[in-house]
């Protein structure tokens, strides 16, 4: 009877030791008070049999291991209670919210998740990830994958809504993905606020700017206004792709930007700075004669170069400039530069074959 008593008791020990190893570090207290009062009870029943003293140390024991047992269930009503708030904060967050495990089957979503569903015709209860990327494709009419590397995909619904998708793991002590996280939040209101800005202040929300409509608008005063030659340079960034592949996103927006710097210390107050889209860029920079445009397309490539040694990339740019004379067309000259440009171009990569031999 001992020994089954024994038996017993070793095996809670174990069971107690086993979970109490798979339970997250914040919410170990209950399991630790469990291990001690059973260690109690266990070095008590011991203390018995190697010993001749005539007090119950197995009762003294048991005793101590309730109180310990008592503490452990309170501090497991205040981790229940924990729990319990944290489940209320996440049913109220505004963003669906999906838990997925390693094989993308459902485990879990919050209340905003189910409303989603409902909305794009899922009625199944625990729909599959591959299943709710289906039924948001089928709701919209076009899709756009955000540069950003946090930015996730903007659904466009065709009834005019956008649902942002993103992704991110959940790892385990080793860094090993073991489930996923899917928010889908409602991103109408913020997409229509940049497309108004975009549209009407005309400035380039990564680099600062103008934009592609303004820089065309510029164009056309400039080309009414007929007051002299102008000088056009065309630009194209280099290695952005890959900046973005080995680097990742966030550090090809940095180039980016690092080229907008460049581009507004060196060029002269007077000049019309924007960016086509990409890695595009064009300046307008009234009154410079060729000589003085060659020597600022120089300055530019100079300039660049030097900042370049604060950071992780290599920035460089080709440059074509034309100058268009006062009367002539400024889509003429545009060309010109771009065709400039794509020589330069062929002549750095040119350069960088030749290098190494």
């Amino acid at each position: 009877h001992s020994a089954y008593c024994y038996l017993l008791i070793i095996a809670a020990f174990i069971v107690a030791i086993r979970q109490h190893v798979k339970t997250p570090k914040e919410y170990r207290l209950p399991s630790n008070l469990l291990i001690i009062g059973l260690c109690v009870s266990l070095v008590g029943n011991i203390a018995v049999i190697a010993t001749n003293i005539d007090l119950d140390l197995s009762l003294v024991a048991a005793t101590i291991s309730a109180v310990i047992l008592y503490q452990a269930t309170r501090n497991y009503q205040g981790l229940a209670f924990l729990l319990q708030a944290r489940n209320e904060a996440f049913h109220h967050i505004e963003a669906a919210i999906f838990i997925f495990d390693g094989k993308k089957c459902m485990v879990n979503m919050n209340r905003s998740a189910y409303d989603l569903l409902w909305h794009i015709g899922i009625y199944k209860r625990n729909p599959t990830y591959s299943r709710i990327l289906e039924a948001m494709h089928e709701s919209s009419e076009k899709q756009v994958h955000l540069d950003d590397p946090d930015g996730g995909t903007d659904f466009y619904l065709k009834e005019g809504k956008v649902f942002n998708l993103r992704e991110k793991p959940i790892n385990d002590n080793n860094g090993r993905p073991i489930g996923y996280f899917t928010f889908i939040s409602d991103e109408t209101d913020n997409r229509k606020l940049i497309e108004y800005l975009d549209k009407h202040s005309g400035i380039d929300a990564l680099t600062g700017l103008s934009n592609r409509r303004k820089i065309e608008e510029d164009i056309d005063i400039l080309q009414q206004g007929d007051d002299g030659c102008c000088a056009v340079l065309f630009g194209d960034l280099n290695n952005l792709k890959e900046t973005n592949d080995s680097l990742g996103h966030q550090q090809g927006d940095v180039l980016l930007r690092l080229v907008a710097e460049t581009l507004r210390s060196v060029c002269p107050p007077t000049a019309r700075i924007g960016r086509m889209g990409g890695d595009e860029f064009l300046i307008l920079v009234p009154g410079y004669n060729e000589g003085q445009t060659a020597h600022l397309t120089g300055e530019i490539k100079d300039y660049l170069t030097l900042q370049g040694e604060r950071h992780p990339f290599n920035p460089s740019i080709a440059l074509g400039y034309a100058i268009r004379q006062a009367g002539g067309s400024f889509q003429e000259a545009v060309h010109a530069a771009d065709e400039a440009m794509y020589q330069d171009k062929q002549g750095m990569k040119g350069s960088q074959v030749a290098e190494p031999a």
